[in-house]
């Protein structure tokens, strides 16, 4: 049961979604690097959280500036984000450890939205100033855990988004590659064998931590490649044959609806199978190839008729 050919073309499938995931990936990261998605998305989260003119004092602050090149970094540690609020709402009492004067530059503030919630974390520091702090850090982790949701929210529709395009111009169909691979043996053993060595290694990432724009180009043409070599039946030209696709030999509405019909299914599944993520693909992988790794259980050696307990014979007492 193990070696299965089922079982080979569930591993095929996984490690196809699981390259499908990095090349999604891969561009989502591309995407949010060239438009800076990340510190515009702080950049809204701190407005929510701060009144506009203040937030834009504590970005401008040379704490937060330090933080990355441009004036929007996509993160700021909330010890950083306490410094630098304290010194731009508070003046001098961000750093002289004086509750009265704090509580009097507080007392000073016009914009209600900032001024009642400092007030109610300086009275449930009960005077401690870096009990204050550490409030004031506590505020802001929330607010970002909150924007962080709403981030990934976006983002698993833009995985989603871009697994559809991807599916649709590579023609990643999942039940054209599952009807391939259950009739190609030789197909389906090449991939395993590719399969198998890639999940040896480390789990695979869309783009080096830390990577460059023009890196995260790389990462996702390298990982573009590796899809195209191993010869799939993927693509809108198979091998050695003409387009697959109808356009030409029908009308333009009629050879859409064919093409519709045939993939669209297959490219909605191939869809959602990116929003999972390489990290998801890549552990099941790894589970599918131990699974086929084992192997059948050994057999359980046959006892020995003479060590085998022989029931009595009728008539025969105790």
């Amino acid at each position: 049961m193990f070696n299965s050919g089922i079982l080979d073309v569930a591993i095929g499938i996984v490690f196809v979604y699981l390259l499908v995931s990095l090349i999604v990936s891969a561009a989502n990261e591309l995407v949010a690097a060239l438009f800076k998605m990340r510190g515009r998305n702080l950049w809204l989260g701190l407005n929510n959280l701060l009144p506009a003119e203040v937030a834009k004092k504590v970005y401008d602050h040379p704490l937060i500036i330090g933080l990355s090149a441009s004036n929007r970094p996509s993160y700021i540690p909330s010890r950083t984000f306490a410094l630098a609020l304290l010194d731009v709402v508070c003046g001098e009492s961000g750093r002289i450890n004086q509750l009265r004067s704090l509580k009097a530059r507080i007392a000073q503030i016009k914009d209600p939205a900032l001024q009642r919630p400092l007030y109610l974390l300086l009275d449930e520091a009960k005077g401690d100033i870096d009990r204050f702090k550490m409030n004031l850090e506590i505020w802001f982790n929330d607010a970002m855990a909150r924007v962080g949701g709403v981030y990934k929210r976006k983002v698993q529709y833009a995985l989603f988004f871009l697994g559809f395009v991807l599916a649709i111009v590579l023609n990643v169909d999942t039940i054209v590659l599952a009807n391939q691979l259950s009739h190609d043996s030789a197909l389906r053993a090449a991939l395993v064998s590719n399969a198998e060595a890639a999940a040896k290694g480390p789990p695979p990432a869309a783009s080096p931590a830390g990577a460059t724009i023009s890196e995260k180009e790389t990462a996702l043409a390298s990982t573009i490649s590796q899809l195209d070599k191993l010869s799939l039946p993927i693509g809108w030209r198979g091998p050695g044959e003409n387009l697959t696709l109808p356009f030409g030999r029908l009308p333009f509405f009629a050879a859409l609806w064919d093409v519709l019909q045939r993939h669209f299914v297959g490219w909605i599944i191939t869809a959602f199978a990116a929003t999972l993520g390489a990290p998801f693909w890549f552990d099941l992988l790894n589970r599918f190839v131990n699974i086929r790794s084992a192997g059948k259980a050994p057999e359980e050696k046959p006892k020995d008729p003479k060590e085998v307990p022989q029931p009595s014979e009728p008539g025969q007492g105790k």
